[in-house]
């Protein structure tokens, strides 16, 4: 953790972080050949704990991270279309499914460039019942063309009443 603590303190750190996750493959896996460097391949080759040191870095400098992670889209993108064009008739299988693997995950890192676009459109419809309509206009018409004094609260409410139709004066 001392460790940790003074990684956290380098001003240069967190850049370091992001050169080894975007340039040159750097991991050798077997069998595999090489490739990018993760936050948990980092923790281990720095002997830190992965969970502490992949939280400071997500949670600090989060913004770093999603660089990255859309460096890494763009080779991804680039490795697909290439895997497109490398492939023959015996290898178009594996091809196909390593540019699929390779776009979908580029998708997910840079949703702007990759990802699939979603456009929400709204449509709002306001209805009202012509009659109702009709009745409140005529009932205001009515009231701005009477004089009013204060006290004619009361009969204003009776006019109302009267105006409406016999449906809504029960309701």
């Amino acid at each position: 953790m001392a460790r940790l603590e003074s990684l956290k303190s380098d001003e240069h750190v967190p850049s370091e972080i992001f050169h080894r996750l975007t340039d040159e493959p750097r991991v050798h896996v077997e069998g595999q050949g090489e490739r990018y460097a993760t936050l948990r391949d980092i923790a281990r080759e720095w002997q830190l704990p992965k969970g502490k040191f992949t939280e400071w870095f997500m949670t600090s400098h989060g913004d770093l991270y999603e660089a990255a992670l859309k460096v890494r889209a763009c080779d991804l993108a680039t490795d697909a279309l290439q895997a497109a064009l490398d492939a023959t008739p015996e290898t178009v299988g594996v091809a196909k499914l390593r540019a699929e693997v390779a776009l979908k995950i580029a998708g997910k890192w840079d949703r702007a460039r990759y990802g699939d676009a979603l456009k929400v459109e709204r449509e709002v419809k306001f209805t009202a019942d012509a009659g109702l309509l009709s009745s409140m206009g005529e009932i205001l018409a009515r009231l701005e063309s009477r004089p009013r004094p204060l006290p004619a609260l009361v009969e204003e409410a009776e006019l109302v009443a009267e105006l409406l139709p016999e449906t809504q004066r029960s309701a």
